[in-house]
Formats: structure tokens, sequence, C-alpha cells
């Protein structure tokens, strides 16, 4: 025989991602207006959510994304009959942010204020997470207080958080400071918040920037968000980037191109999306089935 091939489970699991791989190149990059999804698919992808929702005690975050996808999909009741239960006894900051959030998206706009609060708190453990979700629901109410995280010498992933709240509203001071720290900022894990920020509410003008910087960043996670970004934006080197990350090998880059190939409509990504409704990862399954639902929208004009 001219040479051997691995049976185990993870060489299957690299043969069947090779194979997948092929696929989508050949799919092509065009946007999506709507994908058919059948009966069968819908309820395997809210059997996935759902399920997702349930291990909120040992995956805490992944159920938080699959409450997210449920309320995305039109199913807001289901979560506003879990979250309340567990804010009742949830004592650690930032899941209670991340608790608030989802109730926020499920239909219930009063939790905004338990976010205010936990921004405003003398314990600054859940600052970031409390700008972070008020960035996720486009709340800018408070212009003054968000506009106040951006002063010098303050904790620079907060600003970064609070600029892109403002921002969403394309605010001339939010979307300076993201980008003179996507520009400046020496530590990867502040300028990488930038990208991703920027990815959502930036312009073409952002991309030039995006593709200098991600030659700072040799790690492969950390990139993802720069690739990501640049694909949002329309850029097809940072499309086809995030078509690599969907068969990846580290599960995050998976779970993370899953999400961000749902609101760019992306054609390609459908049949890797279907497949990792069976992936091992809980997060990647679950924002696989949020995509999914999301394709098969007529999208919003």
């Amino acid at each position: 025989m001219g040479g051997q091939y691995d049976f185990s489970k993870k060489g299957q699991d690299q043969m069947r991602r090779a194979l997948l791989m092929t696929m989508l190149i050949g799919a092509g990059l065009g946007p999506l207006e709507a994908v058919e999804l059948d009966e069968a698919l819908r309820e395997r992808c809210l059997v996935v959510l759902r399920a997702g929702v349930a291990k909120h005690e040992e995956a805490f975050w992944p159920a938080m994304h699959a409450a997210e996808a449920l309320s995305l999909a039109g199913y807001g009741a289901e979560v506003r009959a879990v979250l309340p239960s567990l804010l009742a006894v949830e004592r650690d900051a930032q899941k209670r942010c991340g608790l608030a959030r989802e109730m926020v998206r499920a239909g219930e706009p009063k939790w905004v204020q338990l976010l205010v609060d936990a921004l405003k708190a003398a314990d600054s453990s859940a600052h970031v997470h409390a700008a972070e979700s008020l960035f996720k629901l486009g709340w800018r109410d408070d212009e003054m207080l968000l506009r106040g995280l951006l002063k010098e010498g303050g904790d620079r992933r907060l600003g970064v958080m609070a600029a892109a709240a403002l921002a969403r509203g394309a605010d001339a001071e939010g979307l300076a400071y993201l980008r003179q720290t996507l520009d400046q900022a020496p530590e990867a894990n502040v300028f990488f918040l930038a990208a991703w920020a920027l990815g959502q509410v930036g312009s073409e003008e952002d991309v030039g920037p995006l593709l200098a910087r991600m030659k700072d960043v040799p790690d492969a996670w950390l990139r993802s968000f720069f690739e990501h970004a640049l694909a949002r934006l329309g850029v097809g080197e940072g499309q086809e980037a995030l078509l690599r990350n969907l068969v990846a090998e580290d599960a995050r880059l998976r779970a993370y191109a899953a999400e961000a190939a749902g609101p760019i409509r992306l054609v390609a990504a459908w049949e890797a999306l279907v497949e990792m409704l069976d992936d091992e990862d809980l997060d990647a399954r679950i924002r696989a089935a949020q995509s999914l639902l999301l394709l098969s929208e007529k999208p919003k004009l």
C-alpha cells in the first residue's frame, strides 16, 4: 500500500472537515436572500437551542447564546419562562449581566437597568460585561454615562465597549475611539476588541487598518476576530477565512465562525452549519443552529 490512513475518530473528523472545506470553496461566496428551512431541520435547530438553555448550570455562557438564538428566532417567551428564576439566585455579577441581557433581548426591557447599575457599581468585575451587553443590545440612552468611560487612563477594554455602544448610532466620538484603539493600543487583548466592534459598526474605511493590524496577531483565535470583522464588512478575504474557520480543529473558531455566518447571510456556510448541528462542542452546535434559523429568514430591508 502506498500510505497509511488514520481511522481513529480524530482522523475521521479531519477527513470530514477536509471534504467539507472542498465543498465550501466550491460553493461560492455570494450573499443569500433566504434558504428554505424544512420543518425537520428547523425542529432540529430548536432542539439544539432548547437543550443548550437547559445546560445553564454546567455551561452558562453557551446557555446564554442559546437563549439569544431562541429570542432572535421569535421564541423569546421560552427564554422569559426560564431566566427569571436563574436571576433570582445568581450572585456572580458577570453572569447576572448575561441573564439580564438575554431577558432584554427576549422582550423584557426593564432588565436593562441591571446592566446600567452594574456599569455604575463600585465593584468593577462586571463593568466590561455590562458595557458589552449594552453594545450587543444597541442601548445608548445615557450617552453621558458611556462617554465618561472613554476618559484617558481608564480601562481601555471598558472604553472600547462603551465606544462601540455609542458607535451603534454612528457617533463620531465612539467611532474615533475604536479606530484609535485599533491603530495604537499595544495589547492584543485590547485592540482585537476594537476590531470586533468595527466589524459591526465600522465601514469600508476600516478595511485597510484591519488588514494592517491583523499582521500583528499571530494567534489564530484573536486573528479570527479580524477575519470575521472583514467578512462582516464584505471583504472576500475575510469571508474565505470565515469558511476555513467553520471547519477548524479549534472548537472556538468553529463556534465563532458559525455565529458570524448568519448575520452576513453567507450562502457558502450552509452545508457546514448543518454539519455542525452534530458538532462535539456545545457552543458550536448552538451557534450553527442560530445562524441556520437566521439564514432561513427573509432579510429585513
